[in-house]
């Protein structure tokens, strides 16, 4: 049983490295990955040797020496990612379980034909129908959608998989002392890859929904603020063709008033007309067009409300985040602020929007408005909760969604009958948590 044994483990290392490789985004080089994973390979399988010549009876041994594995095999899942967050702990913990069926197979095979290399042969064969399997019906889905989904408490759910299998396989009772394990182990094992396939299309499934929908409103608010702007410039010519037609017949009466030394009315005349220019102008709040359009909307928007908006913004014509998902951003979040000051006297009706985004550094995003009812914030995600029912509160989930996809940190609190809420997105080494990370947000506010 000793090299069947430990074919297993090389052939559970190997594919579970494979796992990594093919679900993972990955930190370095293809070739470099190779090569750590080789690495974890090599020490895994000389650990085993060692317990297995000095250790073999040695049922807690066993125990130990399995869990040491464990930890480096994961840890290697851990360096090779890019991302350290929930979604790598799961998939390298799901991992663990995926194998398991190739080589449950080959134990099997062993017990009935007693042939090691034919085992081998059909767990290997197994392993890469699976891992096949897996690539094909969920690699899609994890990557691109589910992987900004998996909250840390669902990697729970693969630990009990794998202790189960372990447990019913190898510990304290063996598949060779209780051979009818490995037919409840398989099938386990089998239930448990089918269950997975099927929730991941669920929950993808619901996700592109929910995307979906953010992307609609995403563009509907970019077609107002678009629609907004052309009524602005639309005016303005107008305004500026009635001018011109004008200005003949001012042109006139300023030159009389001149040879009239009648200086003082000529400056009244040629004030108003300055201020006609002025007011005529287009606002222009920064480089980019969509999101200049979307500030242009809410703006018009706040003072169909009576209320004061005061923008400052410095948006590069590109930049790294999406054009389209921070303009949902910063019209969820200035809606939500006119909605917020409203009905309050007309001295507290006043949102102010603050955005400053340096191409390849950061961005950095502020709201503040009077606030004088309580709030509760939810402590989970920390921002408000609306309790206007179950058609209300995208605003908020979009906020949370759009902090998470470009690993970003997130502040919301009520200080001072003031209600503000910061958006921190480092594009150089990812989000800034903790007290050292808000006094690096409050520096680069200033």
């Amino acid at each position: 049983m000793g090299f069947l044994h430990l074919f297993v483990l090389i052939n559970s290392t190997v594919f579970m490295m494979l796992y990594f490789m093919t679900f993972l985004v990955l930190k370095y080089s293809l070739k470099k990955t190779i090569a750590i994973c080789t690495v974890c390979t090599i020490v895994n399988v000389l650990s085993e040797i060692v317990r297995m010549k000095y250790f073999l009876t040695d049922g807690w041994a066993i125990l130990v020496f399995n869990a040491a594995q464990i930890v480096l095999v994961q840890g290697t899942a851990l360096l090779i990612a890019k991302n350290k967050d929930s979604y790598t702990v799961f998939l390298g913990l799901s991992s663990s379980n995926f194998i398991w069926i190739g080589n449950a197979t080959a134990m099997l095979v062993k017990l009935f034909t007693g042939m090691d290399i034919f085992a081998n042969i059909v767990g290997i064969f197994v392993n890469i129908a699976v891992l096949l399997l897996m690539a094909v019906t969920t690699r899609d889905a994890l990557v691109t959608v589910l992987s900004k989904g998996i909250r840390w408490w669902m990697c729970l759910i693969p630990c009990l998989c794998y202790m189960t299998f372990y447990f019913l396989l190898y510990f304290p009772v063996s598949y060779a002392q209780s051979p009818s394990n490995i037919f409840a182990g398989i099938t386990l094992m089998m239930t448990m890859i089918v269950l997975y396939i099927v929730v991941i299309k669920y929950l993808h499934s619901r996700m592109e929904e929910k995307y979906l929908l953010w992307g609609n409103l995403a563009l509907n608010a970019y077609a107002k603020g678009v629609e907004v702007q052309s009524e602005a410039v639309e005016a303005a010519q107008k305004e500026f063709r009635v001018m011109r037609h004008d200005i003949r017949h001012k042109d006139v009466l300023l030159l009389e008033l001149l040879r009239d030394k009648k200086y003082e009315e000529a400056e009244q005349i040629l004030s108003r007309d300055l201020d006609d220019i002025e007011h005529s102008k287009v606002k222009r709040y920064c480089e980019n067009v969509i999101i200049n359009s979307i500030m242009s909307g809410m703006a018009r928007k706040a003072e169909s409300m009576d209320v004061k908006l005061r923008i400052l913004s410095a948006v590069p014509e590109y930049q790294e985040i999406n054009d389209r998902e921070f303009a949902i951003l910063i019209a969820n979040l200035i809606e939500n602020a006119l909605i917020a000051v409203r009905d309050l006297e007309e001295k507290d009706r006043v949102v102010e929007f603050k955005v400053k985004n340096i191409r390849g550094e950061k961005m950095i995003l502020e709201v503040k408005n009077p606030c004088y009812q309580e709030v509760e914030f939810s402590k989970i995600t920390g921002l408000p909760v609306s309790h206007k029912g179950e058609d209300h509160g995208f605003g908020m989930i979009s906020v949370q969604e759009f902090v998470k996809k470009y690993h970003g940190d997130i502040d919301c609190y009520v200080e001072n009958n003031e209600f503000v809420i910061r958006i921190f997105v480092d594009f150089m080494g990812g989000g800034i948590t903790g007290n050292l990370g808000k006094e690096r947000k409050k520096k680069a506010y200033k």
